[in-house]
């Protein structure tokens, strides 16, 4: 995995945000990676477990999700219909 871009990490912390919802293709590998790496970076991160999907199908979106479920919490893995409640 890559660490997340020091330019990313800048234009957020300019903008100050500190919360941000990952959603994306490949579950397993890009949406992890980025999810842990701004994780990792200080921010409140969320995944949107349905704006996610895996090119190696539904099982290795489902073992990566239940990874993240552990890693940056319960509660930071979230559905579409959570996301507006985590906005505001």
């Amino acid at each position: 995995m890559r660490p997340i871009a020091l330019s990313l990490l800048q234009a957020l912390q300019n903008n100050a945000i500190t919360t941000i919802a990952v959603c994306g293709v490949d579950t397993d590998a890009c949406v992890m990676a980025t999810a842990l790496g701004l994780f990792n970076a200080g921010l409140e991160t969320f995944v949107v477990s349905d704006g996610c999907a895996s090119s190696g199908g539904q099982e290795y979106h489902e073992a990566a999700i239940k990874i993240l479920k552990r890693n940056i919490g319960e509660k930071y893995v979230i559905s579409f219909s959570e996301l507006p409640a985590m906005l505001f």
